[in-house]
């Protein structure tokens, strides 16, 4: 079996299992309250997770049809450097975590992205079901843009599919209403690593925050740019002024939040 046909399933596995796991743990022994209820706002995620579902299919047919053509006309860093598979791997996950960066930033500069962005950041009680918390067209435009960046990598569609499994893991750890691990510990995953503690920043309402560690992996980015801020404190808010109301948190309001500025 080619690595391009066993990525998806044990991508799945792994995705789901790490899901539910943290599922029951956080269910079991929440960091938080969840506000309006935990069993809706599971359910609401799961919703619209669901609505993303219907989108792979088509990514995963134009993503074939790119693989074909850059089979007959090879393009790219790693096409031209040549290096053996030990070295192209790891630095097109390296270079492809850039691009995710590049791309969080411009969700928060671009003002139509960001109104597709808000909608994972309204979230005001973030758990594991928060990582499925994002809107069809956010989901589009982030798979074009990381789409673009493989072209100029040079990589093949299977190095994509291994990062946003790698990137889908560490979400989930992330936005996990739990505490896994001390902050004495985490501190020293965070110097390579976008940790729990480090991303609630990120999602604070607080004036700054949300101009703050956009990595998604790998916290090199933002110590390298300078947008890297230590973890957040325990008093912190979550979600975006002004989406607090019940109304504003169904699904139906989310999928029209983009429309409002």
């Amino acid at each position: 079996m080619r690595l391009a046909d066993f990525l998806p399933g044990c991508h799945a596995v792994l995705h789901f299992g790490l899901f539910v796991a943290l599922l029951l743990v956080e269910t079991a022994a929440p960091r938080h309250p969840i506000p309006g209820g935990r069993v809706r706002h599971v359910l609401r995620h799961f919703a619209l997770n669901a609505l993303n579902l219907l989108l792979y299919g088509g990514f995963a047919w134009l993503a074939a049809r790119i693989g074909s053509m850059q089979q007959h006309h090879p393009f790219g860093l790693l096409h031209w450097l040549s290096l053996p598979s030990v070295i192209s791997v790891p630095l097109g996950l390296l270079l492809l975590d850039l691009c995710d960066y590049s791309f969080h930033r411009l969700e928060h500069q671009v003002p139509l992205l960001w109104r597709l962005h808000r909608v994972h950041h309204s979230d005001p009680g973030l758990d594991v079901t928060t990582s499925l918390r994002t809107h069809p067209l956010a989901l589009i435009c982030c798979w074009l843009y990381m789409q673009a960046g493989l072209c100029f990598i040079g990589g093949p569609q299977w190095l994509l599919v291994l990062y946003f499994g790698i990137g889908a893991f560490v979400s989930h750890w992330q936005h996990a209403n739990v505490e896994l691990v001390s902050w004495r510990r985490e501190r020293v995953l965070a110097w390579f690593i976008n940790t729990p503690r480090v991303h609630r920043r990120h999602h604070s309402r607080a004036a700054g925050d949300a101009g703050c560690n956009f990595s998604d992996v790998l916290s090199l980015w933002d110590r390298l740019f300078g947008t890297y801020r230590g973890p957040a404190d325990d008093s912190v808010r979550f979600g975006v002024e002004g989406y607090d109301a019940p109304s504003q948190q169904r699904l139906s309001a989310l999928l029209r939040s983009p429309r409002y500025r």
